[in-house]
């Protein structure tokens, strides 16, 4: 059926499909002039001409036959097309010469919808034909929303199965380093240990948390993908120093498995574009995964090549390779070629598919090439490179731990404001600092830290964001508004969001640092220090 705009258009807006079947060539030519006004007229001269179109897959949106006609009559199309359409899938009108009582019982009983006697009035055919017209569009009307309902309920029911199947991997992804953390936590607090399991001990807690650090991460960076708002700061980056730092950090993991790995990178001239801090993330994912799949004594091997326009940075591992029907889906979100419930290698099958977009977000590219499953894996990162003269790095704002190693004392007499509400957390932080030498006032929400504020005067504040009655954005525009300038009195944000616009509305209150937790303890005493420096009393 034809409609001018859409199916919820006007009635007179309506031109239906109309096939007209007579073997009188004057009195199919008058019923199509008369019906083409209003409707797309096609005319037939015989029932098997009929048959044949809608055998092909044509068929209109009514039919007018004729009842007698030489070979086949109206009647016999009318029974044969009902062994396969209903009446409301496909309107039928029969024109007949004689219209007494029992032809009408014989048609019905045939299937047809209605009937008009020969000399029809013009206007009794148009409205019985926009009257069967009508009927058929509210029937597609109806197939459409039950097709559409159908689709949705199916989708939503997929959704709800892929969000159940990925909650469950979340789950078991942050128990299982968790499991890890409480039991040694648990074994270590229970009495006396050996140094040497008490070092094993805090070494598996630590790589645990940061495990459970890189899962948060990876969801929080998915979900920044899908709405488009993955933040790159850009400069010009020498990507030797990247795929160094990255390698270094894997290098324990790939150590505990007892993997030869080999680092292939001549000379530091290699310049990129980018994001430090972005390419880094892409090529540490590529070698964890590097290292999750390659079996103990493996090797892995990463190469830093170069072309005239490009650089490749290739992850080549002995592991259990990639198989055939799975390669092509090796960068999509939450696909892993283990099935979840028989999961060998831990992870959310996100780190790759990050890789990817990153890549893409340089201009770049990443592909993966196996030979198959048991013959390892290769992974060819490739990004644009860049020849600008006068380039300079810019400094990444995810400090390693080892940047960071400060001796004790490095806070000796300074007044520090405390804000934090959960009570774990602010015992922590009181204990680092105070090993540091720092006087400490601590407080709980908004009130008391205004309080403290005005009875200690503190040199420097330290301001959880999330605080249960106002929050540290309040909390630092109010003390901005008494007075207390960021020359004299510096102010660092302390909090669990960790996306670049939580930054920016921290610095719009009136911060001046921003550290994400989880923190690392190095890091944090650094930027006080920095931060204390940078005051200016007046």
């Amino acid at each position: 059926m034809n409609l001018t705009n859409n199916p919820s258009s006007r009635n007179d807006e309506l031109r239906a499909v109309v096939w007209v079947v007579d073997d009188s060539p004057l009195e199919s030519e008058m019923a199509g002039r008369l019906l083409s006004a209003q409707h797309e007229v096609r005319v037939f001269s015989d029932g098997p001409s009929v048959l044949e179109q809608v055998a092909a897959g044509v068929r209109p949106d009514v039919l007018v036959l004729d009842w007698h006609m030489p070979d086949m009559s109206g009647l016999e199309v009318c029974r044969f097309l009902r062994q396969s359409l209903d009446e409301v899938s496909l309107p039928i009108l029969i024109l007949t010469a004689t219209g007494g009582q029992d032809d009408l019982v014989e048609g019905l009983a045939a299937g047809a919808n209605d009937f008009v006697t020969k000399a029809f009035g013009p206007a009794e055919l148009l409205a019985r034909v926009a009257t069967l017209a009508r009927s058929k569009l509210l029937y597609d009307r109806l197939k459409h929303t039950e097709l559409a309902t159908r689709r949705a309920r199916e989708a939503a029911e997929e959704a709800n199965s892929a969000k159940d199947t990925f909650l469950a991997t979340v789950s078991h992804e942050l128990r299982t380093p968790l499991n890890s953390i409480l039991g040694w936590a648990q074994l270590l607090c229970e009495g006396e240990v050996e140094p040497a399991t008490l070092k094993r001990g805090l070494d598996t807690i630590q790589r645990n948390a940061l495990l459970q650090v890189q899962l948060i991460d990876d969801i929080l960076d998915t979900t920044r993908v899908v709405s488009g708002k993955l933040h790159l700061e850009l400069a010009s980056v020498n990507l030797a120093s990247v795929v160094r730092a990255a390698f270094d950090a894997v290098k324990p993991a790939s150590d505990a498995k007892r993997l030869r790995t080999e680092l292939v990178c001549i000379g530091d001239h290699f310049r990129v574009h980018g994001d430090r801090d972005r390419l880094q993330q892409a090529v540490s994912n590529l070698l964890t995964n590097a290292v999750k799949f390659t079996p103990a004594g493996g090797q892995i091997r990463v190469e830093l090549r170069e072309s005239q326009k490009e650089l490749q940075i290739a992850v080549i591992d002995s592991g259990k390779g990639i198989g055939q029907s799975f390669l092509p889906h090796v960068f999509d979100r939450f696909r892993q070629q283990d099935e979840a419930s028989s999961q060998r290698h831990a992870g959310l099958g996100l780190g790759l598919a990050l890789v990817q977009h990153i890549a893409l977000a340089h201009g770049g590219s990443v592909v993966a090439n196996s030979e198959g499953e048991g013959r390892g894996a290769t992974f060819v990162l490739t990004l644009p490179r860049d020849d600008a003269p006068q380039s300079t790095d810019i400094a990444s704002d995810r400090p390693t731990p080892q940047n960071y190693a400060l001796p004790v004392g490095q806070l000796t007499g300074l007044r520090v404001l405390v804000v934090e509400d959960d009570v774990d957390a602010r015992d922590l932080l009181i204990t680092i600092l105070t090993q540091q030498g720092a006087e400490i006032c601590q407080a709980g929400s908004y009130q008391e830290a205004l309080a403290c504020l005005e009875e200690t005067e503190p040199e420097l504040v330290l301001s959880d964001i999330g605080l249960p009655d106002r929050d540290g954005h309040a909390l630092m525009r109010a003390v901005r508004a008494r007075g207390h300038l960021a020359e004299r009195l510096p102010a660092i944000a302390l909090t669990a969001y960790a996306r670049p616009e939580d930054r920016q509305l921290a610095f719009d209150a009136g911060f001046q640092f921003y550290v994400a937790k989880p923190i690392e303890t190095g890091a944090l005493v650094a930027i006080m220090v920095e931060a204390a420096r940078a005051r200016h009393p007046g």
